[in-house]
């Protein structure tokens, strides 16, 4: 069955994945930051272990990044290096620049009036410190999406976006010290490029899944999870090159590599049987939900409930938090998407009309194929 469009050209197939991806992302969150107490120590909390969690983190970021970088063939192949750089800078790093000031000064806010005094008020060094550690790591995906993206338009610059050049830069981005956000960086990148040379050479992935080897990835995939452990996450355990490290570091990216293919494959079968709009909506509107859900649990995070840290919550109230979340966080999005200066500083995009007469349908894509309409961005 064909991959339907929508009356703007939007691929749902792609917006289903997106949906879904998000969904779970929210989902990994609320069983991180709700699920669990809160710890002094967040590199050894006990959520690492939680057997949903872990399923999430498998292969969530790196079929995100991935999916990011087969929809910015296009815009690379079309635009100049400048234009690319200034665009994504404009979509994706003033909205990490803007609410890295903002959610400093709402907390120094907030305690000002829960005190009703000043000396809430750090002095300027402490809050620039502050500020400077928000826009640095709190979205860092937004961070590896718009170097995903420089970095490949550097190299079609230099020609050097081939299967070769691009394993050459992922190599050599391994080689950077870890610092911050940089394994994170450096883990999913790679994603980006893959995504990136998929369109390029016009691979029509889900054709080479049979269900034989869709066994194969289930399988491979169950043994996956089951090696999976809290020192294996790049987020404990970071990214360095060494020979001690390099069966984790290639341990990780086959089980990223894997269970995102087996993923997609699903995904594929459901859209034949089902394509609920809600999902689909979802990720349309993937990146408002990833900003606002951040606050949303920052706000909830060392709440107490008789829930915490059991199975029931992570496998039955977290999916129905993440639901509400979602929607929520659609809902912040669509508001403050049409005014004009919020929803460009805030969510890197033009304003939007509260009404739109809609645009002539694109053909539909291929079946296998991951994607041929690119959405606005």
């Amino acid at each position: 069955m064909p991959h339907a469009t929508s009356p703007r050209g939007r691929n749902l197939y792609l917006d289903l994945v997106k949906g879904l991806l998000i969904y779970l992302v929210v989902w990994g969150h609320a069983i991180q930051f709700v699920g669990y107490r809160a710890t002094e120590n967040w590199l050894t909390a006990p959520f690492w272990s939680d057997p949903a969690f872990k399923l999430i983190y498998l292969f969530h970021m790196p079929l995100f990044m991935g999916i990011s970088g087969y929809l910015c063939f296009t815009s690379i192949q079309r635009a100049t290096l400048g234009a690319t750089a200034t665009k994504r800078f404009r979509q994706l790093i003033i909205p990490v620049i803007s609410w890295g000031v903002i959610w400093p000064l709402c907390l120094i806010a907030l305690a000002t009036i829960k005190l009703g005094d000043g000396t809430a008020w750090p002095s300027p060094p402490v809050l620039l410190t502050d500020i400077g550690h928000e826009i640095s790591t709190r979205f860092w995906f937004l961070w590896a999406v718009f170097a995903g993206t420089l970095l490949t338009a550097c190299a079609r610059q230099w020609r050097w976006d081939s299967i070769a050049g691009l394993l050459v830069l992922s190599i050599a981005l391994l080689l950077v010290p870890d610092v911050g956000i940089i394994p994170m960086i450096k883990y999913t990148v790679p994603f980006f490029f893959a995504g990136y040379l998929l369109r390029l050479h016009g691979v029509r992935l889900l054709d080479w899944v049979s269900r034989s080897r869709l066994g194969i990835l289930f399988l491979t995939g169950v043994a996956c999870y089951i090696f999976w452990t809290p020192a294996t996450y790049v987020y404990t355990s970071g990214l360095r090159v060494g020979v001690p490290e390099m069966p984790r570091i290639m341990f990780i990216y086959a089980t990223g590599a894997a269970v995102s293919l087996g993923f997609l494959y699903l995904c594929h079968l459901l859209f034949r049987h089902w394509q609920p709009r809600w999902l689909q909506h979802f990720g349309q509107h993937s990146l408002d939900i990833y900003i606002f859900q951040t606050f949303i649990f920052l706000l909830l995070h060392g709440r107490t409930h008789p829930f915490q840290e059991t199975l029931y919550f992570s496998w039955v109230f977290a999916p129905l938090i993440a639901l509400a979340v979602c929607g929520l966080c659609m809902l912040a999005g669509k508001t403050i998407g049409r005014v004009p200066i919020a929803s460009q500083v805030l969510l890197g995009r033009n304003p939007q009309p509260w009404r739109q007469e809609p645009a002539p349908v694109r053909s539909a894509s291929a079946p296998g194929a991951m994607a041929t309409a690119e959405p606005n961005r």
